[in-house]
């Protein structure tokens, strides 16, 4: 699989992610020859949307967790990944936005359009600060960016989709040359266009390191990294004893039943399931899709409910546009399972609030197609003692 492929495969997971989606904030350019303008400032981000630099700084964190992975304790490794992971999907809640953003701009006046998209352009493509690695950072908004132009017959849409094509070939470029890193670490989760430098991947690391520390990124989003616990001082053997114990009671309360937890080293041996988590995703899931009825190869899509739609004030189903494609999933013999409602760390929910995730994405894949499985993927794999209760007939796949 090629490092897009593997990056696409990722991205099918276009989810809900944990705080707030960014959006674009798209200034009215100054008249023409006005001091200041985008057009004297090529490559400047003063009118760059807030959004994109989020989205960038986020792409980098992910970056100056996972780096140096092979050095960390198992335990460091997996907080790391987690947190990865929570930003990885922070960012893909921002691409949506952002998409909805452009279809926006895009109906603009022509003059205001073409300033604000020439101004985000310019800087992707050459601002100084930018490294080519934070450049594939913005891959998804090139490609809706394209979209958006190709259905456009205009003239300059057309050279929009010129540009942003040679844009997109010159981040493939980008990508061959970081190849073995980037699948590292995202493997888990022209004449205007950009000129790739080749810096040094050590070089970039070093870079983000100046700007983000592992530690304060860990520190950002501690309620979801597990703290180790503190070594028992000597003679303290009873008091040891103790919390090995209430740990151990803790455990046995947060476990499932035995039988409901799926694990994949408990398959038979030679099997292997491929799942694909978050989506349905506008355009990949039809992608992966694709690629296993190629090799005549089945998979398990856990689904995010409110891909699929959304319930009204009477509770009742509207679907989105994507649940035709969860339900051609499951006409080419995909089972489709359940990866709760919003995405959220269900760990640290309870009562109503739990049941709500698990029992309204099951409400929204119902109305698409009562062929559903009965499998539930929780996110981050994070549950607590109350998750197993609240949907008694569900297995958990982990």
């Amino acid at each position: 699989m090629t490092s897009r492929k593997h990056l696409a495969a990722a991205a099918v997971v276009a989810v809900a992610a944990l705080g707030a989606a960014a959006f674009l904030y798209l200034k009215t350019p100054p008249p023409a020859g006005a001091a200041g303008s985008a057009a004297s400032q090529p490559g400047s981000a003063q009118n760059v949307p807030p959004a994109l630099l989020d989205l960038l700084a986020a792409h980098r964190k992910i970056i100056v967790l996972l780096a140096d992975e092979q050095s960390m304790s198992a335990a460091d490794k997996q907080a790391a990944s987690q947190v990865g992971q929570s930003l990885f999907h922070e960012n893909l809640e921002r691409l949506a936005a952002i998409e909805l953003q452009l279809r926006q701009m895009r109906a603009l006046p022509a003059a205001q359009r073409d300033a604000a998209t020439d101004a985000m352009l310019a800087w992707i493509e050459s601002a100084a600060d930018l490294y080519d690695a934070d450049r594939l950072a913005f891959r998804e908004v090139l490609l809706s960016l394209q979209k958006l132009a190709a259905a456009d017959q205009t003239l300059p849409a057309i050279k929009l989709h010129k540009r942003v094509g040679e844009d997109l070939a010159a981040l493939e470029d980008i990508e061959k040359q970081y190849d073995k890193e980037l699948k590292d670490i995202f493997g888990r989760f022209d004449s205007r266009a950009i000129v790739p430098k080749r810096e040094r991947w050590d070089d970039y690391v070093a870079h983000l390191r100046k700007l983000y520390s592992r530690e304060q990124i860990m520190k950002d989003y501690g309620v979801i990294v597990p703290y180790a616990e503190p070594p028992a001082a000597a003679g303290d053997g009873a008091a040891s004893a103790s919390a090995a114990a209430s740990a151990s009671a803790s455990t046995a309360a947060a476990a499932p039943a035995p039988g409901k937890e799926i694990f994949g080293n408990a398959l038979p041996p030679k099997t292997v399931v491929l799942t694909f988590d978050d989506g349905p995703h506008g355009s990949y899931t039809e992608e992966i899709a694709a690629i296993l009825k190629q090799y005549n190869v089945p998979g398990v899509f856990f689904q995010v409910g409110r891909n699929l739609g959304k319930l009204d004030a009477q509770g009742k189903e509207i679907p989105g546009k994507s649940a035709a494609t969860s339900r051609q999933l499951l006409d080419a013999g995909h089972a489709v399972g359940n990866h709760s409602y919003s995405h959220a760390l269900l760990s640290k929910q309870s009562g109503d609030q739990l049941y709500g995730e698990i029992a309204h994405t099951d409400q929204m894949l119902k109305s698409v197609d009562a062929r559903r499985s009965s499998l539930f993927r929780f996110p981050y794999g994070a549950h607590n003692a109350d998750a197993w209760p609240s949907w008694p007939s569900w297995a958990c796949a982990r």
